[in-house]
């Protein structure tokens, strides 16, 4: 979690929770933009290799980052048909044209989270193997089935909406707009490691602003 808020740029840390039960695998982010909640069902955990839960993590906080919470809250609402009352939120009665649009909006905020969740990452395979878990695909992590990784267009053929949230994420991860965030993120852990009390090379005490170790002479960028 604190690797992903981190690649993520979160002002804070969100409290997370992992719940057990028979019900299908899930993962979900509830409360305000202020005070977010990551819930996940303990399946997820126990079934998910350390790549797929960062990047199970990522697409949660991609939902926090992108302050998706109070809209998702109202559009689930809609989904479950709940009738929404003028004092909720200060919102008035929704529309059916408002209705269909904010149920359109949170499934185009989907494709934001899994963009997160490959920030988090780093690779789109893994992307791609979180989704098969929760798809139900397979039952273990594609990285760890080479046979897998070549046929992933296979993998998801039967899963249309599945399908086209994979070949999204790939697509972007060959983008120019990702290639210059992890040319900044690079910039950034880089600048993090340097600016520390503590040099990384000899554990020597030096000021957080010198970037060459006095002892050891190193540089820490």
């Amino acid at each position: 979690m604190r690797q992903c808020a981190d690649a993520l740029c979160l002002e804070r840390l969100p409290s997370s929770y992992v719940i057990g039960g028979t019900g299908p695998p899930n993962a979900f982010t509830f409360g305000d933009d202020d005070a977010p909640i990551i819930v996940i069902n303990e399946r997820l955990v126990n079934g998910m290799g350390h790549d797929e839960l960062r990047c199970l993590f990522g697409h949660e906080m991609g939902h926090i980052k992108s302050r998706h919470l109070l809209y998702h809250s109202l559009a689930d609402m809609l989904a479950q048909g709940v009738g929404i009352s003028a004092s909720f939120a200060g919102f008035g009665l929704i529309s059916t044209p408002m209705r269909l649009a904010l149920l359109a909006w949170q499934r185009e905020s989907e494709f934001s989270a899994d963009r997160a969740a490959l920030i988090a990452s780093g690779n789109p395979n893994h992307v791609a193997s979180m989704f098969a878990i929760l798809g139900g695909i397979s039952n273990r992590p594609i990285s760890e089935n080479t046979s897998l990784l070549e046929g992933i267009a296979k993998i998801f053929s039967s899963h249309p909406i599945l399908n086209e949230r994979v070949n999204a994420v790939f697509r972007f991860s060959n983008s120019e707009e990702y290639t210059n965030i992890v040319k900044k993120s690079n910039h950034r852990r880089m600048l993090s490691n340097a600016f520390t009390p503590i040099c990384q090379f000899c554990d020597s005490p030096k000021p957080i602003e010198a970037i060459f170790c006095p002892k050891c002479k190193k540089s820490q960028a």
